[in-house]
């Protein structure tokens, strides 16, 4: 059984920056990425069960988990007898105070040891008259006394924050650590660095902690975070806080809604809780005002440039020699870069000084800064030392915004530009501004932010032009944010709106509002699809241009709507062959991607639809659910409507138990949203799974209300599995209407993988004098990597069928 002795005072929490570690423990916090300190910790309990004792001295700065391995050892000591004691800063100067603490619970035995022994520890605590005591005799009391207490029962001697213990005690302590060598006793003294103190203890075993690696501390910090946070964000955030776990912590918990996403965070510091800024801050306040000032301006400046903060200090009047205070307090590091030894520093001094000395070290970084090197970084400090509207500052944060939008850095540029409107005076160039990073947060992927600009914006001042930008960045809110009921009507209205000044732009409104039509579904949607066809046909008339691949996707889709899909396949493979060969760097817009995809899918070309799946969400994404056809079943379904990969995917697996709840559930959500294309993805995932469960009847219920809907992509995609459900189930009406509408987009797409699925559905059709022969002919067809799950189905009904035709061994 555990015995658990606190000297009075000696718990961990009796000192604020041990409290923090000991919070930082719960769930662990301390202990990710520890194995082989863990392992150390484990020895060293072990060996002290034995009788041969030990020592292990752990290393390091504040929030690392010092205190998370203390808690450990203890926690695995339950057989022992456990000692704690922690330093306390009050006691510096007293010495012997933190052995008196220690020894307290351990006194008893004292009048048995020999006379010096005994004298030294009583002239020590100060029980006896003494000019001063011995401290070789007062450790080996100290180490009598201990090793008496650990005869019954194994002993750990769980030191905490030792920097804090006055010199007498750390002198003793080293002297009993390094003689545990045949008693039952386990030393672990936990050090915060950097210190000037402690050096009896070096030449200890131990170790030196490390922040975590960078997989555990992303993971840290997700499990603090509340919300979704930015990538971005998050590589920043462990970055600075070089995996240090309280700091990750703090940090982590600290950030609002709009911190968490990419481009809100400034160069300033991550913030910081006020109650652990003050409790940082207590040596700071202890340093001559001119080093408080150089701990400012270096927090002020994340590059931590020597030469840049060297010029600014000058401007300030600080000399060279106010740094040497601030690293013998070892907040600074003595680095070919100025940093601070331990990341919450830097925030806890930034935000602890006043607005006004805030605004006068970054006026002085400012004057600093080269504009030609760093021209970002001077615009910024401009802006921050601004107390109120300043057009200077402004326009510089906008030349920025233009650098960052040149580079393809939307979230960058919407931190810049909505900086620049917040100083603008002229109140017409403000709501300019406010556009612009309303612009460039919806590039960002940011709608809500992008939203909120345009309710500061208000309505344009003057101007059609000005007024038809708004309206398009409106109505790209509302389809961004998923407002399918609205957003094809208002896109369409920007679109005519824009066609006079902007047609490019104007091109490019259209197809989003294409992309939200056909999302959008339904008797309403179809008017305004059809009104986004006679626009269509309106500018074609005035067109002198060659068509751009914008122009293409929206021919091809509007002749679909309009004319039916042999007309339309050969002008969507142009845009989708021109999207797969033609530079990456242009039409990356996702809705002309997204509608890439739909236009590859309905051609039946699955890797040009993998190709295209690639650049709109990225490599992985592509890996794990680019292309049914290649034999990631996660993949079918139109790109753009949410839950669609689970949901086909759980259907293709025979999953029944998750598949059919998450049918209702996305069914009834997509209804909410007015996105039924939603809908009829569920009906498709539906005839899929009702397939595989044999439910014949059932799955060509649900594959019908695809037929009829019959929306790009996965109107195609369902004909094979109507043809092979109302085979089944005995509807040849059913069969041969999909048959037929198979028979003319296959020859018009002229794929491998549509020769294939024509070929299969035909020999399920087939009489058994044909049908033969149509399965070898799909299977050739299906061969290719893009027809990998397809070819497998095309076994399978095969196999069937030479199992009805008693030819088993076949």
């Amino acid at each position: 059984m555990t015995q658990t002795i606190v000297p009075p005072g000696g718990h961990p929490a009796a000192h604020p920056a041990a409290a923090l570690e000991a919070g930082a423990t719960t769930a662990n916090r301390g202990l990710l990425s520890r194995e082989e300190d863990l392992k150390a910790l484990d020895r060293l309990l072990t060996t002290a069960r034995t009788g041969a004792g030990g020592s292990l001295v752990l290393r390091g700065e504040s929030g690392i988990g010092r205190t998370a391995l203390l808690e450990y050892a203890i926690a695995r000591a339950a057989d022992m007898r456990v000692a704690r004691l922690a330093g306390t800063e009050a006691e510096l100067g007293l010495g012997y105070a933190g052995l008196h603490r220690l020894l307290m619970p351990f006194m008893a035995p004292l009048d048995r040891l020999p006379g010096p022994q005994r004298d030294a520890l009583h002239a020590a605590f100060g029980l006896i008259p003494a000019d001063s005591a011995a401290p070789f005799l007062a450790g080996l009391a100290a180490l009598a006394l201990l090793t008496e207490a650990a005869a019954d029962q194994p002993l750990l001697v769980a030191v905490d924050d030792a920097q804090w213990l006055d010199e007498a005690t750390t002198g003793v302590l080293a002297f009993v650590a390094r003689r545990l060598t045949t008693e039952p006793i386990a030393f672990v003294i936990a050090v915060r660095e950097p210190t000037s103190r402690c050096q009896p203890f070096d030449g200890l075993p131990g170790f030196a902690l490390a922040g975590l690696p960078e997989r555990h501390a992303h993971e840290l910090l997700a499990s603090v975070v509340a919300g979704a946070l930015d990538p971005r964000v998050a590589q920043r955030i462990v970055t600075e806080t070089r995996g240090n776990p309280l700091a990750l912590v703090e940090f982590g918990a600290q950030l609002t809604d709009g911190e968490r996403a990419a481009g809100t965070l400034g160069p300033q510091p991550l913030p910081v809780s006020r109650p652990l800024s003050r409790r940082l801050l207590r040596r700071v306040r202890t340093l001559p005002a001119p080093t408080q000032t150089l701990l400012l301006l270096a927090a002020a400046e994340p590059s931590g440039c020597q030469d840049l903060l060297r010029r600014a200090a000058d401007r300030l009047g600080l000399a060279a020699e106010v740094a040497a205070p601030a690293e013998a307090a070892g907040l600074l590091a003595n680095t070919d870069e100025v940093t601070f030894r331990h990341p919450l520093i830097r925030s806890a001094v930034y935000y602890g000084a006043p607005p006004r000395d805030r605004r006068r070290v970054h006026a002085a970084l400012a004057a600093a800064a080269d504009a030609d090197a760093d021209p970002d970084g001077r615009a910024w400090h401009l802006a921050a030392a601004a107390s109120g509207p300043d057009e200077d500052a402004a326009s510089e944060l906008a030349n920025s915004a233009a650098r960052a939008r040149a580079r393809g850095d939307h979230p960058i540029e919407a931190m810049f530009m909505t900086r620049a409107a917040e100083l603008t005076p002229d109140q017409g160039r403000r709501v300019d501004r406010l556009l612009g990073g309303a612009a460039a947060e919806l590039s960002a992927g940011a709608p809500a932010r992008a939203e909120a600009l345009l309710e500061q914006a208000g309505p344009p001042m003057a101007g059609q032009a000005a007024r038809a930008r708004v309206a398009r960045l409106r109505a790209t809110v509302s389809l961004a944010r998923g407002r399918f009921r609205e957003a094809p009507a208002a896109l369409l209205r920007a679109a005519q709106q824009l066609h006079a000044t902007e047609p490019e732009q104007a091109s490019r409104t259209l197809l989003d509002a294409l992309y939200a039509g056909l999302v959008a579904g339904g008797p309403a949607s179809t008017e305004t699809l059809l009104g986004i066809v006679r626009t269509l046909r309106t500018w074609e008339v005035t067109a002198l241009s060659p068509p751009t691949t914008t122009d293409l996707i929206l021919d091809g889709f509007a002749a679909r709507l309009t004319a039916g899909y042999p007309a339309a396949a050969p002008i969507l493979r142009a845009a989708v062959t021109r999207l797969v060969t033609g530079d990456p760097a242009l039409d990356t817009a996702p809705s002309l991607l997204t509608m890439g995809c739909w236009a590859a899918g309905d051609l039946l070309d699955g890797q040009a639809q993998r190709a295209l799946l690639a650049r709109l969400t990225g490599p992985s994404t592509s890996d794990a659910s680019g292309g049914l056809e290649s034999g990631d079943i996660a993949a079918l379904g139109p790109v753009g409507v949410p839950g669609q990969y689970d949901l086909v995917a759980q259907a293709w697996r025979g999953r029944e138990a998750d598949a059919r709840p998450a049918v209702t559930e996305h069914i009834r959500t997509s209804i909410e949203a007015g996105a039924g294309l939603g809908a009829t993805t569920a009906q498709y995932a539906m005839a899929i799974l009702e397939l595989g469960m044999g439910r014949y009847g059932a799955a060509l219920t649900s594959a019908l209300s695809v037929y009829r809907d019959d929306p790009p992509h996965l109107g195609t995609h369902v004909l094979p599995e109507l043809v092979e459900a109302a085979v089944r189930s005995g509807n040849r009406n059913a069969a041969t209407a999909a048959l037929e509408r198979l028979t003319v987009r296959a020859l018009a797409s002229r794929t491998q993988l549509a020769a294939g699925l024509l070929a299969r559905s035909r020999a399920l059709s087939a009489d058994s004098a044909e049908a033969e022969s149509r399965y070898h002919e799909a299977i050739e067809h299906l061969r290719e990597p893009a027809g990998a799950a397809q070819l497998a189905r095309t076994h399978l009904v095969y196999g069937e069928w030479l199992r009805r035709q008693r030819r088993r061994r076949d």
